[in-house]
């Protein structure tokens, strides 16, 4: 089985300091694909915003 990704403490620190706005780039410098961050779009965890917005 595929082990899933989950938003790190940092990632979400950070995103709290942003007004819960993150860009892809910053996902991937946290470990985050861009996959992922798909998936948990899909799935109504997240929004997007833009292309890549977050």
């Amino acid at each position: 089985m595929r082990e899933r990704h989950v938003p790190g403490r940092q990632l979400l620190a950070l995103a709290e300091q942003q007004h819960g706005v993150v860009v892809t780039e910053q996902l991937a410098g946290h470990g985050l694909s861009r996959r992922a961050a798909e998936r948990l779009a899909d799935q109504g965890q997240w929004q997007r915003l833009e292309r890549s917005v977050i």
